[in-house]
């Protein structure tokens, strides 16, 4: 059986990591989850310019202080114990927008090296939703897990 798993909000929980960060600075104080840090700085500053900010540090070097979802590490070496191809696939490009010099691809390789045993050969970053879409069908896999419905219910994927 071949299975493939979305990274970001799949297998890797960063909303601790986006409140420490936003608490840290003295942003969206006692915000929780990413979604609300993101829109408290939307609110108070107008702009994205915080929240980018923030996103490149979170996905990139603090990334590494980011758990995985309960089950996630378990399942993974199960998976690979039983012999199932296992692979991920997601979206992220490669490059931070707000700091180009911010290797996001890099980080999150680093954090699977950290915590899953999943070869860097089976796992896929691709640039777009269409893409990773794209990926996922060439891979032929039979089950694919991820956190986006609108993945799940592409025209194109499984």
């Amino acid at each position: 059986m071949r299975i493939g798993l979305d990274f970001y909000n799949t297998l890797i929980c960063y909303d601790p990591v986006f409140s420490e960060l936003a608490r840290a600075r003295g942003w969206a104080a006692g915000a929780g989850s990413k979604r609300s840090v993101k829109e408290r700085l939307m609110k108070e500053h107008g702009n994205d310019l915080r929240w980018q900010a923030l996103q490149a540090e979170a996905y990139a070097s603090e990334i590494i202080s980011a758990k995985p979802f309960p089950g996630a590490v378990e399942f993974s070496r199960r998976a690979l114990q039983e012999g199932y191809g296992l692979f991920i696939v997601c979206r992220k490009i490669d490059s931070s927008h707000f700091d180009p010099s911010v290797r996001l691809r890099l980080w999150a390789k680093r954090w699977i090296a950290k915590h899953l045993r999943v070869a860097p050969s089976r796992c896929y970053f691709e640039s777009t939703r269409a893409a990773k879409v794209k990926r996922v069908t060439d891979l032929k896999l039979d089950l694919f897990i991820d956190d986006l419905e609108e993945v799940l219910t592409h025209p194109r994927s499984l």
